[in-house]
């Protein structure tokens, strides 16, 4: 049941919030008290580490789990974080020795190599979708003493640095009997990605309360995070904030409602482009673009037909005019993706790669997709497509993700439907949460699918996440069952491949590849729009990801009148 059917309304959410807003916590020396308060649309749905998939729960669990190494904040270098310093590499980069820093798990025992090599083990012995591939490179894991680890991979991987250990990674004491148990279980994978942990042991910036209501979360700060203080970047590491409190609206409207009313502080989610107007003129209200690094796609079931056929999804492809969608969906705020690299990351994308039908009008278009489908033998009675075998096509389902959350996916799924319809495709379109999708997706069960990947990192290895054959199985993250052994050498040759000019034209390749078999279409990248209240808190730093990353979190301040903090448990 929804929180609006059960007539939870937002002077509600704000009264059970005031009743967590006891009185303040104590804080380090100097910082501000106070909750930063954050709308959201949907609570994480699981902060399970190993299974976690929807956007809420990875974003919980990045300020939970922190990596050895990660981005700086403003001039985007990989520095050292859980670890001291670079790692020490030996040989022709196959041994990478590294320390730890002094740090504690927020239940107050030490974090150590063994947490490191006991995830990395159970990411291996379960095959982990999603994170396998991270650290496969990885043959053997050596545990020097407690606060130095030993990694011996297969060979030297750029990948290692830029992508493996940028990952975080759980406690050992905490998951070890979990991990027992499941390996008695008939189908230990599933059971581990099912697996919903009540409380979450943490090393991060914040920490995990029972504190709450069924539509609030709350996470407090840890005054023992092991960075704070530090600089980076000319910023001082915090947390300045006693606490951040997630609290659920049903959809953007109240949220936006709320946070013009003073009610919440920032929106952790876009903006809609049509409140961005009302918005702009509060004095009170800053908005914030940041280019995403990720964008919307359609994707197909290759195990179906005639999903399954490159004449059928070439068609579809002649249909697509992304400039029609950016300018009547999204109002200009966004702009068209022709490769599955977004348009930001320019030295990965391949510029060579132009769409089918790309200089032509809609009409043209359609006379093309025609032509197409009839060169493979399909046909037309009454309107409607005859499939190869003579068949009339059955009314195939369009599955749209989190539509509810994003009227711009629910607008762009009209369009479409309207555009196959003019090809005799009936299309019937089911709006899903995400995490429905998602065990849709992972069991096989849909036709097409119209969904996004939220936030893409800048090495472009998870090509080989989202399409190798050996993702394209049940809880795999190749969600449209591509298998393609050209595609599957390529991006293996890739990962492994030192020299980045010889990794970028694998890579280009792999583009290429891409385009001509069209496992999926790549659509547009939304202007990432963000609202924040300037007189409650300041200090939110921008990211291709969004302000609500981890270094706004470790930055933002508190300058309301009023503060207060919540009540220790």
């Amino acid at each position: 049941m929804s929180v609006k059917a059960q007539g939870f309304k937002t002077g509600g959410w704000i009264a059970i919030l005031g009743l967590l807003c006891g009185f303040c916590f104590g804080g380090a020396a100097g910082a501000e008290t106070g909750a930063v308060r954050i709308g959201v649309l949907n609570l994480p749905e699981s902060l399970n580490y190993f299974g976690a998939t929807d956007v809420y729960s990875r974003r919980v669990l990045s300020l939970l789990h922190m990596p050895l190494y990660i981005r700086s904040p403003r001039g985007g270098k990989m520095v050292p974080w859980l670890a001291e310093s670079q790692p020490l590499m030996e040989g022709p980069g196959e041994k990478a020795t590294i320390r730890l820093r002094k740090a504690r798990w927020d239940d107050g025992s030490m974090v150590t190599a063994h947490d490191l090599a006991f995830t990395v083990k159970v990411i291996q012995d379960f095959k982990v979708p999603g994170q396998i591939e991270k650290w496969e490179i990885v043959k053997d894991v050596e545990v020097v003493d407690d606060q130095t680890i030993r990694f011996i991979l297969r060979e030297a991987s750029p990948t290692f640095i830029s992508r493996t250990l940028q990952t975080g990674f759980v406690q050992k004491t905490d998951w070890e009997p979990i991990i027992r148990a499941l390996k008695e279980e008939k189908a230990p994978l599933e059971r581990l990605l099912g697996y919903r942990p009540v409380r979450v042991v943490g090393n991060g910036p914040f920490s995990m309360t029972r504190a709450g209501t069924p539509y609030i979360q709350v996470l407090k700060a840890n005054r023992s995070f092991f960075a704070s203080g530090m600089d980076i970047d000319g910023l001082e590491v915090g947390p300045y904030v006693d606490a951040l409190f997630l609290i659920l609206y049903p959809d953007d409207e109240e949220a936006t409602a709320a946070l013009t009313a003073g009610d919440i502080d920032f929106i952790w989610g876009d903006v809609p482009v049509h409140h961005t107007p009302a918005l702009r003129h509060n004095a009170n209200i800053t908005l914030y673009r940041n280019v995403r690094s990720g964008y919307d796609w359609i994707g197909f079931n290759l195990n179906r037909a005639p999903f399954s056929d490159r004449a059928f999804r070439s068609a579809i492809s002649f249909l697509v005019e992304r400039g029609q969608i950016v300018r009547h969906v999204l109002k200009d705020e966004g702009e068209p993706v022709l490769s599955v690299i977004p348009p930001g990351n320019i030295f990965w994308r391949n510029p060579r790669i132009q769409t089918l039908g790309h200089d032509l009008g809609h009409e043209k278009r359609l006379a093309e997709a025609r032509d197409a489908l009839a060169r493979a033998e399909y046909a037309w009675s009454d309107g409607a497509l005859v499939l190869p075998d003579g068949n009339k096509m059955a009314r195939a389902d369009l599955l749209i993700a989190n539509a509810g959350n994003r009227p711009d996916r629910l607008k762009t799924a009209r369009i479409i439907q309207k555009w196959l319809g003019a090809l005799g495709v009936s299309i019937r379109m089911h709006m899903e949460p995400m995490d429905h999708a998602m065990d849709r997706l992972r069991g096989n069960d849909f036709d097409m699918v119209l969904m996004g990947w939220a936030s893409l990192p800048d090495d472009p290895d998870y090509l080989r996440t989202f399409f190798h054959s050996r993702e394209a199985e049940p809880f795999g993250r190749n969600t449209t069952r591509f298998r393609n052994t050209r595609f599957d050498d390529l991006a293996q040759r890739a990962y492994g491949e030192v020299d980045p000019d010889e990794r970028r034209r694998l890579v280009f390749e792999m583009q290429e590849l891409i385009a001509q078999e069209l496992p999926c279409i790549p659509l547009y990248a939304m202007t990432r729009i963000e609202a924040v209240r300037s007189d409650a808190a300041k200090g939110w730093i921008g990211s291709p990801a969004g302000i609500g990353n981890l270094w706004s979190f470790l930055n933002v301040r508190i300058v309301r009148q009023g503060n207060a903090g919540v009540e220790g448990e």
